[in-house]
C-alpha cells in the first residue's frame, strides 16, 4: 500500500467523522420515529432496547437533537474499528481499509446515522455478529465464541426477527456449503440465539413492534435505501456478485462466506446488506486491476451507466433547487451534486483507463463528498421549509402561561416533532390521534387553551374567530407540503 493510498483513508475517515456529526444540533427533529423516541424520552418511559436506553441516557432531560443523534455516531465509529480488529488478519489490510472506506462512502451509512433511530445499530451490531462468527470458523478460539455471543445478543436485544433470520440462518448456510462449517456445532448460534431471544421476552426487553426503526420489514423502502446506498461502488458490486455466484458451484470458499451472508440478509431485511455489499466491493477494488480479473467489463458498465443516471439527476435537482430557493437553491444544488458528478467521473476514468490511483480516490470521495455538502450547503436550505415546528412553540411575542394547556395533533400517521418542542415549552402537552379527539378536547379544555392541529383536523364547525390564529406552512418528515394551524384562547364550536 503506498503512502498517497493510506493519506485517501485517512482523509475519508476523516470526513466520515465529520459526516457523522455536521447538522444534528440544527437540524429539525424529523417526524415519526425519532420524534416518537425523543418524546418518550421526554415522558421517561423509552422502550426497553440498548439503542432506546443509550438514546435516553445522552439526550438527558433537555431536548437536545445534537445528543438524541449522537448514538448513531457511537455506532459506526465503534463497528467500523472493531470490524477492523476482526478481519484485519483475515482478509489482510488492505481489504479491509477499502472496506472501511467503501463504507464511508455509502449513501446510507453516514446518513442514517444522523437519525435517531435503531436502524444504525441494528446493522452495525448484525454485521460485526457475523464478522465474528467468521472469525470463529476460521479460528475456533474461546475469546471469538465469547465475541459473538455478545455482539449476536446485542443484535437480536435491538432488532429480534431481523438478527435471528440473518444470523442464523447464514450459521445455517455455513454449516452445510463451508469445508469447516462443522465448527459451528462448537459456536451453537442457533441454541444461542433462541435462548437469548427468550430470556428477553422473559424479561419484558424483547420488543419485535419496530416502532423506533425507519426500515424494519418494509421490503420496498428496504430495497431502495440498500440500492441507492450503493450507487458510488455500484459497478464493482455488479462485478463482485457476479464473481462469487459463479464461483458458489465450486464451494470457493469466499463465494460461500458472502454468498451465503447476502442471502439470509436480503430474506432477513436486515441491514448488514450495506456493509456487507462494501465488503464485496472492497475485493474487487484490489482484483480489478489484476491481470486477468474476468468481471472488468461488467464494472465499467455499472460505472459507466451510474455516471449517466447521475448526471440527468443531477440535472433535476438543480431544476427543483431553484423553483424552491432560487439562486441559493441552484447554487447548493450545483456544489452538492456537481462534486458527486465530477468524482464519480474521476472514478470511471480510472476503471476505464486502468488507473488505481484515479478509481479509487473518484469512487470513496464521490460518496463522501456528497454527504459533506448536502448537510453543509443544502440541509440549512431544507430548514427554511423545516423549522416551522420551532416556529409554532416560540412566537414572536409574548409566550402562553405555563399552566396554559397545549394539545398537538398526531397528524397524518407520523409522530410530529413539532409534540416533542411543545412539551419541552409546556409539560401540560398531550398527543391527540384523530380529529374527533380534538373536538373533544376543545370542550373540555378552559381559558386560555393552545391548540397545535393540523389544518385537515380542523372541522367546518370549529369556529376560531374569537382566538388568535396563525397557520404554518413547510414540509414534514418526508419533504411534503404540510399546514398546522396555532389557535390561542378559548376556542367554541359553532352552535354550543
Amino acid at each position: 500500500m503506498t503512502a498517497k493510498t493510506s493519506y485517501l483513508y485517512a482523509i475519508a475517515l476523516l470526513l466520515l467523522v465529520v459526516n457523522l456529526l455536521v447538522g444534528n444540533g440544527m437540524t429539525t427533529i424529523w417526524d415519526g420515529v425519532e420524534a416518537m423516541l425523543a418524546w418518550q424520552i421526554q415522558h421517561d418511559v423509552a422502550g426497553p432496547t440498548f439503542h432506546e436506553q443509550l438514546a435516553e441516557l445522552l439526550m438527558g432531560s433537555t431536548l437536545d437533537p445534537f445528543f438524541l443523534r449522537f448514538s448513531g455516531a457511537i455506532a459506526v465509529v465503534l463497528g467500523l474499528t472493531a470490524y477492523y480488529i476482526f478481519a484485519r488478519r483475515l482478509v489482510g489490510t488492505e481489504i479491509v481499509l477499502n472496506t472501511l472506506a467503501l463504507a464511508a462512502s455509502s449513501l446510507l451509512m453516514a446518513n442514517l446515522a444522523k437519525v435517531a433511530s435503531g436502524d444504525i445499530w441494528a446493522m452495525m451490531l448484525q454485521w460485526l455478529a457475523y464478522a465474528a462468527m467468521i472469525r470463529y470458523l476460521k479460528q475456533p478460539q474461546l475469546s471469538w465464541q465469547l465475541s459473538f455471543y455478545a455482539l449476536a445478543a446485542l443484535a437480536i436485544w435491538v432488532q429480534p426477527l431481523q438478527s435471528l433470520i440473518f444470523l442464523l440462518g447464514t450459521a445455517a448456510f455455513l454449516y452445510f456449503m463451508h469445508a469447516d462449517g462443522r465448527r459451528l456445532l462448537r459456536l451453537n448460534p442457533w441454541a444461542m440465539g433462541l435462548l437469548t431471544a427468550g430470556g428477553l421476552y422473559a424479561l419484558q426487553w424483547l420488543d419485535t413492534g419496530g416502532d423506533t426503526f425507519y426500515i424494519g420489514f418494509r421490503t420496498g423502502r428496504f430495497l431502495w435505501v440498500n440500492a441507492v446506498g450503493i450507487l458510488p461502488f455500484l459497478g464493482l458490486v455488479l462485478g463482485g456478485i457476479v464473481e462469487h455466484s459463479q464461483r458458489l458451484g465450486k464451494r470457493d470458499e469466499q463465494a460461500v462466506l458472502y454468498i451465503g451472508a447476502l442471502i439470509f440478509a436480503l430474506l432477513g431485511h436486515s441491514l448488514a446488506l450495506q456493509p456487507l455489499l462494501a465488503m464485496v466491493a472492497a475485493r474487487q477494488m484490489r482484483n480489478y486491476f489484476h491481470k486477468g480479473y474476468p468481471h472488468r467489463g461488467l464494472v465499467k458498465a455499472g460505472a459507466v451507466l451510474h455516471l449517466v443516471a447521475a448526471a440527468c439527476f443531477l440535472i433535476l435537482f438543480m431544476i427543483g433547487s431553484f423553483v424552491q430557493f432560487r439562486g441559493l437553491g441552484f447554487q447548493a444544488g450545483l456544489a452538492t451534486g456537481g462534486l458527486y458528478w465530477v468524482w464519480s467521473f474521476v472514478a470511471v476514468v480510472g476503471f476505464v483507463g486502468a488507473r488505481a490511483s484515479y478509481a479509487r480516490l473518484g469512487t470513496i470521495m464521490s460518496g463522501i463528498l456528497l454527504t459533506t455538502f448536502f448537510w453543509i450547503q443544502f440541509s440549512p436550505l431544507l430548514e427554511v421549509q423545516r423549522n416551522w415546528a420551532q416556529e409554532i412553540i416560540e412566537p414572536e411575542g409574548p409566550f402562553p402561561k405555563p399552566a396554559d394547556q397545549f394539545i398537538v395533533g398526531r397528524g397524518e400517521g407520523a409522530f410530529p416533532g413539532v409534540a416533542t418542542y411543545a412539551y419541552a415549552a409546556n409539560s401540560n402537552t398531550a398527543v391527540l390521534s384523530n380529529a374527533a379527539s380534538l373536538q373533544q378536547a376543545v370542550r373540555a379544555q378552559q381559558a386560555g387553551t393552545v391548540i397545535l392541529a393540523p389544518q385537515s383536523w380542523l372541522p367546518p364547525q370549529l369556529d376560531t374567530l374569537q382566538t388568535d390564529t396563525t397557520v404554518y406552512k413547510g414540509w414534514n418528515a418526508p419533504l411534503q407540503p404540510a399546514v398546522w394551524v396555532r389557535c390561542e384562547g378559548k376556542p367554541k364550536l359553532s352552535g354550543k
